[in-house]
């Protein structure tokens, strides 16, 4: 989105980096407003979502979808050009921080009732469909995905 074209970008949490706990992930993240979620594959595609709001962590008998019109899916083509799906307004399920199955995802709805992006069992695997909410594509060649790594990013307000 144009209000964070600018900022500086800075590293959360990484896979490599800090582990494959989805706990210790959340408790990093949870309070940050705008994160970028960048996924490798085990088979080199890279991918993800951009949340304008923050990951909640609250223990809940029912997920629920959430998140704001700003929010967006990636994917970077094999010409290293990125392709972005912008919310389409065709409903609200955004953003999803299912606690209770360890899983994170942006977008639903449709015909296959895909997530548009889906991340779960500690960052080993997700999945990747098309959905309403942002009109796009399968994010890579395979709807179930092996993940390599999984970032997150802050987008830091007010600093170029």
């Amino acid at each position: 989105p144009k209000t964070v074209a600018f900022c500086r970008w800075r590293r959360l949490y990484g896979l490599g980096r800090d582990g494959d706990s989805f706990s210790a992930c959340l408790r990093i993240v949870h309070n940050v407003p705008r994160t970028l979620m960048v996924v490798r594959t085990t088979k080199g595609a890279v991918f993800g979502g951009y949340a304008d709001s923050p990951w909640h962590t609250e223990e809940q008998a029912n997920a629920r979808f959430y998140g704001g019109a700003q929010s967006s899916l990636f994917s970077v083509q094999p010409s290293n050009t990125v392709k972005v799906y912008k919310w389409t307004g065709k409903n609200r399920y955004i953003q999803l921080c299912d606690v209770s199955h360890k899983m994170l995802a942006f977008g639903g709805g449709g015909d296959d009732g895909s997530f548009g992006l889906c991340v779960e069992e500690d960052f080993q695997h997700g999945s990747t469909g098309p959905c309403d909410t942002f009109d796009n594509e399968p994010l890579c060649d395979q709807e179930n995905f092996d993940i390599q790594d999984v970032e997150f990013w802050e987008l830091l307000k007010g600093v170029v």
